[in-house]
């Protein structure tokens, strides 16, 4: 699994890379740099992966994070185009496997958002809609895998000196191969990327919004976050979500049909 994720929100710069251990001497190499409040994470991760089918998509997020969380297992969560990946500590491995293998009904109880949001409150963290990028959330189709990676290593090695690249971009290639995209809707954003539009698959019309959480504040490994957020959203009505978690921030997207309910509940 590779994913990479760049965000430059709120007067700042926030950049997540996770690859296989053994593909490590990229940073040691240079051919990424990190810079001084980088973190990396000593801990080795299992993947699991769940194949999206399209349906009540918020609640399948609750139904993959909320019990760990109860069971205290701390967790990321990628989504993409084609599924959701769901990073366990490999000290978990058994439990979380033995936890997700049986059937679990999800509530949507307020004591996990009440929880996760009186703790945001405590420590001055306000979930931030950014109104002024629409994303898509797409993929490569599967005959133009090589040419889409192509394109985002030339984009990614822009990165410095290209003033217009996308404030939000991610690329995640699954533990199945399929690349899943996040990119910007404006078309001038788009173009920068130099992808070819048929080498990319879903809607180019249907876009999200996404929702910031800055959780530089509290520690990496802090359990229920996703499933607190994923409960006040659904609680509200959105049952439709996808979640990326950069370490030190998580990133909400909703479809822009939602965004009235959101600006109102947040």
């Amino acid at each position: 699994m590779l994913n990479f994720t760049e965000t430059q929100l709120f007067k700042s710069k926030i950049s997540i890379l996770t690859i296989p251990r053994e593909n490590f001497w990229i940073f040691k190499s240079g051919a990424i740099e990190l810079d001084k409040e980088s973190t990396v994470i000593g801990d080795e991760f299992f993947i699991i992966q769940v194949l999206n089918d399209g349906s009540n998509i918020g609640k399948k997020i609750l139904e993959l994070t909320q019990p760990l969380s109860l069971n205290n297992i701390s967790l990321f969560f990628i989504s993409n185009y084609f599924s959701d990946l769901v990073l366990v500590p490999i000290k978990d491995k058994t439990k979380a496997l033995e936890i997700l293998e049986n059937p679990y009904e999800p509530s949507i109880n307020e004591e996990a958002e009440i929880k996760t949001f009186e703790l945001f409150k405590k420590n001055n963290i306000q979930p931030k809609i950014v109104l002024d990028s629409k994303l898509l959330l797409t993929g490569a189709r599967s005959g133009d895998y090589v040419e889409v990676l192509k394109q985002t290593a030339e984009a990614i090695s822009r990165l410095n000196v290209m003033k217009d690249f996308p404030r939000i971009f991610a690329i995640t290639r699954t533990p199945t191969e399929e690349i899943g995209l996040l990119l910007p809707c404006e078309e001038k954003e788009l173009n920068n990327l130099r992808y070819r539009k048929s080498t990319i698959m879903g809607s180019l019309q249907d876009y999200y919004y996404a929702i910031v959480v800055d959780l530089k504040m509290l520690p990496l490994d802090l359990k229920g976050v996703v499933s607190g957020i994923a409960t006040k959203l659904l609680r509200l009505q959105v049952n439709e979500m996808s979640y990326l978690s950069l370490g030190k921030s998580g990133l909400v997207l909703v479809p822009d049909l939602f965004l009235d309910i959101v600006e109102r509940g947040l």
